[in-house]
């Protein structure tokens, strides 16, 4: 509806108008984040990635990372690809760890992410799900490791 639009647009202008990052913008955010609508979750949690400075990142998206909604796991492994460099070791973990996840598009998502990281000593995990058993893991498998120069 209507509403939530508006709202999923309020938290985007907030994210983009937050870098570099002020704690007022990012404790707005924060407020979306409990939404009722899962595209507004979703959005506020991109624009919390793009608010948050560095330093602080891992301990912003890391809840989402580990929590039961895998939505906000799926939304969360996308930030991190779009972050980037922004991102630490230990976030870079946690993104290997979700190829374990119970759900398929959180895999798909986690595989994709990597290929933004290119971790050499990884590649044997991005291997192993070529082997998973959902088709679209499978293909996000083959294009990473066809974009790291390994396939």
């Amino acid at each position: 509806n209507e509403d939530t639009l508006l709202r999923s647009y309020a938290v985007e202008l907030f994210g983009k108008a937050s870098v570099p990052a002020d704690v007022e913008s990012e404790i707005t955010i924060r407020g979306f984040v409990h939404d009722a609508s899962d595209w507004v979750r979703s959005r506020a949690v991109i624009a919390l990635g793009h608010a948050t400075p560095p330093h602080r990142l891992s301990a912003t998206l890391l809840p989402f990372l580990q929590g039961s909604d895998f939505s906000m796991r799926c939304v969360a492994v996308e930030t991190l690809a779009i972050l980037g460099e922004a991102c630490d070791q230990d976030l870079v973990e946690m993104l290997y760890s979700l190829f374990s996840d119970s759900y398929w598009p959180v895999r798909k998502a986690a595989v994709f992410g990597c290929a933004r990281f290119g971790d050499a000593g990884k590649n044997d995990l991005i291997v192993q799900l070529l082997d998973d058993d959902e088709d679209l893991v499978r293909r996000a498998a083959a294009q990473t490791l066809q974009r790291l120069g390994i396939a």
